[in-house]
């Protein structure tokens, strides 16, 4: 084999052994299994969002996260923590009831691709308050917990107790 031949397949197989394959995780998202890093997208709204009390987030921000295994709670305990510098200057917003959650916030089960979000009874003077305060702490948890787990219905749960007796 000539010299240039063999450094060739060397460099060949050098730079595929530098290439970190990309391998789907059980909760759908995307992960390199050398760094363990995961992008999750979270749901914040927009300042006009937010002036309008509208309960559709639309302003998605794809955070790296360094874990491949991120939990439910871990997720949801990132929407409460709220944008970062940099996403706000991005025009990110959140709800400043979304983020007073996150004080009473206990836990995610889910089963049977529901997901019960758990709080203290202190959360749900935003959880059940007016329709409106309801939409924007509610919709971001829902649109972000749907679109990173397998999750096709989200409830809540106070104290460990389902909740279901809702005021609007």
């Amino acid at each position: 084999m000539k010299p240039v031949t063999l450094f060739a397949i060397s460099l060949s197989v050098l730079s595929l052994a530098a290439c970190t394959p990309t391998v789907p995780s059980e909760n759908g998202a995307s992960s390199s299994q050398e760094s363990s890093d995961v992008t999750v997208s979270l749901y914040f709204y927009t300042q006009d969002e937010l002036s309008n009390a509208t309960s559709d987030p639309t302003f998605r921000v794809d955070r790296a996260v360094a874990s491949a295994d991120i939990t439910p709670d871990e997720l949801v305990t990132l929407l409460f923590d709220g944008p970062t510098s940099d996403e706000q200057t991005a025009g990110a917003r959140t709800y400043e009831g979304l983020t007073a959650l996150g004080d009473s916030f206990i836990g995610v089960t889910v089963q049977d691709h529901v997901a019960i979000v758990n709080f203290e009874p202190e959360a749900y003077v935003y959880l059940n308050g007016a329709a409106a305060m309801q939409g924007m702490v509610k919709a971001p948890i829902e649109k972000t917990l749907k679109a990173f787990f397998m999750i096709t219905e989200v409830q809540y749960a106070r104290d460990g107790v389902l909740f279901t007796e809702w005021d609007a």
